[in-house]
């Protein structure tokens, strides 16, 4: 069985990520607030308006084309986007992992995830889901999570005219 610590890190890692997806979904009503509630208990999903992590991200690109920003702006939401994919990635492969022995005979858990780059093959990389792994993905989380604040307010003072928040 894994340890003690490791099952509170793996409620770390989901949680973590979970303010991460929130944070996403406040960024997206910033530009459009209906894009986030198709298939909200008001009204029934229909399958084209199921909301998944890639698809925020598709709506936030879609939206940041329209939205007129300023350079630094525009290129920090697109950092944010990247991360917020990259992340959600590597999370994806959390989820889908199966428990093996590692080579140290702890019981954790392992897989792979993909990743795809424009005009390539995806990879699938492997990943050994140790302790390491599970704090670096919290870690990651939580950045984004707080980079998403920082580019609310950003927008937030563009809107009322400040250069800077």
């Amino acid at each position: 069985m894994p340890t003690a610590a490791y099952y509170e890190a793996l409620g770390k890692a989901t949680y973590a990520f979970a303010c991460a997806d929130f944070a996403m979904f406040y960024v997206i009503t910033d530009f459009h607030p209906p894009l986030v509630y198709a298939g909200h208990v008001d009204r029934p999903a229909r399958k084209h308006d199921i909301k998944t992590p890639g698809t925020f991200a598709k709506d936030l690109t879609a939206a940041l084309n329209k939205a007129r920003l300023p350079a630094a702006l525009d290129s920090s939401y697109r950092d944010f986007v990247k991360r917020y994919i990259d992340l959600t990635r590597r999370r994806n492969g959390l989820l889908h992992a199966w428990p093996y022995t590692a080579a140290n005979n702890a019981q954790q858990l392992g897989g792979y995830y993909h990743v795809f780059e424009p005009n390539t093959q995806p990879t699938h990389n492997r990943v050994e889901w140790d302790m390491q792994e599970l704090t670096a993905l919290i870690n990651e989380s939580h950045a984004c999570a707080t980079m998403a604040g920082v580019l609310r307010h950003s927008l937030a003072a563009h809107k009322n005219g400040n250069p800077k928040p």
